[in-house]
Parts: C-alpha cells; sequence; structure tokens
C-alpha cells in the first residue's frame, strides 16, 4: 500500500518535493494527489523505505498527517448455486414497483445515473452493455483528456489506478451492478432493480485512498450537472460500494475522516450513498467498521437477509450505524464470461437499495423534480427517508438495524406519493360531472389501490353496457373520461360502477 499525505492548504507540491530532501526523495517512485477538495496525495514508495519516509513524513511542517494506506475488503462469499432466480425482486416489491417505474429518465428528462464503486466489472456483458454511462465528453481511445477532468479516455467509467475506462474483469464488480441495473424486459438474462438506469462503472476502489479518488470523480460530475443546468456531467443519483474496511472507526486514521466528510459534499450535490455492512455476525457500533460508522445523514448503510425474512448469519449489524436489511443470500445476478450465477453476502443487499434510488427518481412526480433541480440536498435526504420509512417491519430485525425492517421498493414508492401529495383512501366514486350529461362523462374516483379494477355502465335493468378492466394511477389524478357521443344511449338513468376485489362503489347518473 502506499502512503497518503495530507498538505497544508497553498502548499505547492513541486516545493515540497524539493524539501523532502534526500535520501528521502529518492525512495519515492510517485507522487499523485488523489484529493483536490483536501489536498490529499498518495506516495508510492518501496516496502523497505516505507517507515522511514513515514516517519520523515509525520515531522515536516507542511504536513497535516501522514498514514499508510488501507486496503479494502469485498463484501461477498461467491457460491455456485442456482436455486431460486431472483427470488429477492418479489420478496421487495420490485414486480409491482415496475409499474409505476423501471428507472432511467426522471420526469424532467434527466437521465438517472447510478455509480457503482467495485473492484472491476464486464462492461460489454449481453445484460449490461446497453445502460453502461458513456462520457460523451471524451473520445474513446484518442489518448487524450477531451473534457478536461484529469482523466485520459474515462469514456465508459473509470479505472482510478489507471485514469482510463480500461476496467478489470471481475465477478464482484458484474454482479453488483447487475443487481442495480441489468436490463430488464429484453428477452435474456436477468433483470436489476432499473431496467434502463445507467451505470458508471468505477474500478480498482481496492483502497481507502482509491475509494476517495472514486468518490471526488462521482461529485465532479454531479456538480458540473447542476452547475451547467444538465449540459454536462452525469446526473449522478446514488453510489454503491459493496466494500469496506472490519473494525474501524472514523477516527482511527485520518484518510478515514477524509472517506467520512465525502458523504456530506455529495449529499450537499445531491447523491445518496449506499454501503454493504461486513459478511460477519458483529456489531458494528461496537466493533467498527468502515465506512458504516461515518455519521452522515446522506449515507445508507445494509445488512443481508435470508429468504425466510431472517437476518443472514454471516451479516453485520447494528441499532445505531446499520440502517435496513435487505435480501442478501443465494441472489442471481451477472457475472463474467456472459454468464449468470447467485452468490451470498451484504455485497447482494446494497446494490438493491441502491436501485431503489433510481426507481424513486423516476416515479412520474413533479414536485419532487422540482425539488431535485433546486434543493438536490434536501431531496437526497427525503430519499434516503423515503426508503428508511417504506421498510417491510420484521419482528427479527428490530435488534439488528435503526429501521427495524427490510427493503421494500414499493414501501418507498408510496412514501414519495405521500411527498407528491398523491390521494388514497377507501374506494369511492367521489365525482361525476356533468350530470347529466349527452356527449363526454369524466368520474372522479379514490382508492387505495392501484391493482387491477373493473368500471361498468349498467341500465336500470342491471346490464352492462360499458364495461372493462383499468388500473388507477399510482400518482396524479385519478379520473375516467368517456366519450359517450358513440354509444347512442336513449335518455334515462344508469349507473356507473368501479370494483376492486371485493369491494364497489356506485352512482347514478341521468343520460340524454
Amino acid at each position: 500500500m502506499p502512503l497518503l499525505v495530507k498538505l497544508r492548504q497553498n502548499v505547492d507540491i513541486s516545493r515540497f518535493q524539493n524539501e523532502l530532501g534526500f535520501p528521502a526523495a529518492r525512495t519515492i517512485s510517485t507522487i499523485k494527489c488523489i484529493s483536490q477538495e483536501s489536498s490529499v496525495y498518495s506516495i508510492k514508495v518501496a516496502d523497505e523505505s516505507k517507515l522511514s519516509l513515514l516517519e520523515h513524513l509525520q515531522r515536516l511542517q507542511d504536513v497535516i498527517w501522514a498514514v499508510e494506506d488501507v486496503p479494502l475488503e469485498f463484501r461477498a462469499i461467491p457460491d455456485d448455486s442456482y436455486i431460486n432466480q431472483q427470488w429477492h425482486l418479489d420478496k421487495i416489491s420490485a414486480f409491482s414497483s415496475w409499474d409505476i417505474s423501471t428507472g432511467g429518465l426522471t420526469p424532467s428528462g434527466d437521465t438517472i445515473v447510478i455509480a457503482v464503486i467495485d473492484d472491476g466489472f464486464m462492461p460489454n456483458h449481453e445484460d449490461l452493455k446497453a445502460n453502461v454511462w458513456k462520457n460523451y465528453a471524451e473520445i474513446s481511445g484518442d489518448g487524450k483528456d477531451n473534457d478536461n477532468n484529469g482523466y485520459v479516455d474515462d469514456f465508459a467509467g473509470l479505472n482510478v489506478a489507471t485514469g482510463a475506462d480500461n476496467h478489470p474483469l471481475r465477478s464482484h464488480g458484474t454482479a453488483t451492478s447487475g443487481l442495480v441495473g441489468a436490463s430488464g424486459n429484453n428477452g435474456k438474462g436477468v433483470s436489476g432493480i432499473n431496467w434502463n438506469v445507467k451505470l458508471l462503472l468505477i474500478s480498482e476502489a481496492n483502497s481507502a485512498s482509491n475509494v476517495i479518488v472514486a468518490y471526488e470523480y462521482v461529485l465532479a460530475l454531479r456538480k458540473l450537472y447542476n452547475e451547467t443546468n444538465g449540459a454536462k456531467g452525469a446526473f449522478v443519483v446514488a453510489t454503491n460500494l459493496s466494500a469496506g474496511i472490519d473494525d474501524a472507526f472514523p477516527d482511527d486514521n485520518p484518510i478515514f475522516q477524509e472517506w467520512c466528510t465525502l458523504y456530506d459534499k455529495l449529499g450537499e450535490a445531491g447523491v445518496i450513498n449506499i454501503n454493504a455492512v461486513p459478511n460477519r455476525h458483529v456489531d458494528i457500533d461496537i466493533v467498527g467498521d468502515m465506512p458504516s460508522t461515518c455519521s452522515s445523514p446522506f449515507l445508507i448503510k445494509v445488512t443481508m437477509t435470508q429468504k425466510d425474512d431472517l437476518k443472514d448469519e454471516q451479516g453485520g449489524y447494528g441499532k445505531v450505524h446499520v440502517n435496513l436489511a435487505a435480501p442478501g443470500s443465494e441472489i442471481y445476478s451477472t457475472t463474467t464470461n456472459h454468464q449468470y450465477n447467485s452468490f451470498t453476502g451484504t455485497s447482494n443487499a446494497a446494490p438493491q437499495v441502491a436501485g431503489t434510488v433510481g426507481l424513486l427518481y423516476g416515479a412520474p412526480c413533479e414536485n419532487f423534480a422540482r425539488l431535485y433541480k433546486n434543493e438536490p440536498a434536501a431531496a437526497a435526504t427525503a430519499i434516503r427517508s423515503m426508503i428508511l420509512e417504506g421498510v417491510d417491519k420484521i419482528a427479527g430485525l428490530g435488534a439488528y438495524t435503526s429501521s427495524g425492517g427490510r427493503l421494500n421498493v414499493l414501501g418507498a414508492i408510496t412514501r414519495l406519493r405521500d411527498f407528491c401529495e398523491g390521494s388514497s383512501g377507501d374506494l369511492s366514486i367521489q365525482n361525476i360531472f356533468p350530470n347529466p350529461a349527452s356527449q363526454r362523462l369524466s368520474i372522479e374516483y379514490e382508492s387505495d389501490n392501484y391493482e387491477l379494477h373493473h368500471f361498468a355502465i349498467l341500465n336500470a335493468l342491471g346490464q352492462n353496457l360499458i364495461a372493462y378492466d383499468f388500473n388507477p394511477p399510482f400518482f396524479g389524478e385519478k379520473k375516467l373520461e368517456l366519450d359517450l357521443s358513440k354509444y347512442g344511449f336513449p335518455t334515462g338513468i344508469y349507473f356507473v360502477s368501479i370494483r376492486s376485489g371485493s369491494n364497489i362503489s356506485t352512482k347514478k347518473v341521468l343520460l340524454y
């Protein structure tokens, strides 16, 4: 691992290198900035010289702190089981949620992007390639930094180790990205929580310093999008990191504090962040975990459940620092070589929450669209609240998470509907107008669900003259419009009826 050093403000890096002195400077192979926001630099040095150089750096006046970088652990336990493929989608109510939103575009036309920060990917996987976000401000493969963001050829995401988009082929990142956004309804493979969301792939996030580079890359893209009203950058709404450092607290290492601070900066720009807790049955409130013990209001920490909704024994917990659970055992997703497989781990649980963020942004709620345009930080915290308040309360999770629940996508969307002042109540026809009517008829109604309803107009003998099935809208006004001119009803009293299951509402109307 390289050394990390934070310099005081306005310190010139060239001057700093000159002041290192000989022989310290001779032991260094490279120095690169990993955080322009915080003036943190990575120094690559031979192992045999690491300790002496670290002690030397810590004594320099221009250095605030100097530490060794810390490796991350990716939180998955692979297995080869194909049992119950994608059982998690029904458990978290994804199927019914897709009637409302499948991710892709917001009501305002913004392309929804979710950043997956991981070890590596297979970007050309048959079920991923259509959803990989592309940086069209960059010309792929020309060896130039076309958009002047400090990276050459970061066209299909970023490898933080190379500065280009040459992602290493890894099954872990391929699986997590598939859970967020494998193409849905395309006749092949599996479906992510989102069908059409764009995946910003960021690979080689295998150390604390590389994670910081990854998050700052996301931050720069979203800030640029906000500042240019969508003309540049990317509308990144969430990040997913299914990795971390066991048994660590933010105060243990200054680089961890920089890491935690980034969540607040991302949140202020409108990005909510999702993290998987450790694959160990430990109370992270006591033993610690990075980044799960960061206290940012823009961070959601996720443990995993089994098919019976019990917390998986391999998942970490904490009533303070773990927010909710999501399915994590034997979850089926994309893997390398254009294949599909199942694996177990909290790495599965977190991407489902990140994917839910994308669905919420894609729902047809104009009020929320105005909020994220004008107050992106408020939108991010609202999304976090919707997800945590919309969980299915599970008795066994009360001792393990702050919410006491397991992810329910439809529950989160229902909270968004409440935010958007959508209506919900017992089935009833509330208004028919005009009444009497001859040419057109409008029926305003209320319903407490959006499942299949049956509409009918009946004559005085109870015979159906018009009958059809429909689904009420989850968002917006509940109203049915009829063109009566094509039916030629004789003048008389008729009955308008709406039925949902065993519930029915009927009102009279005079047609002439």
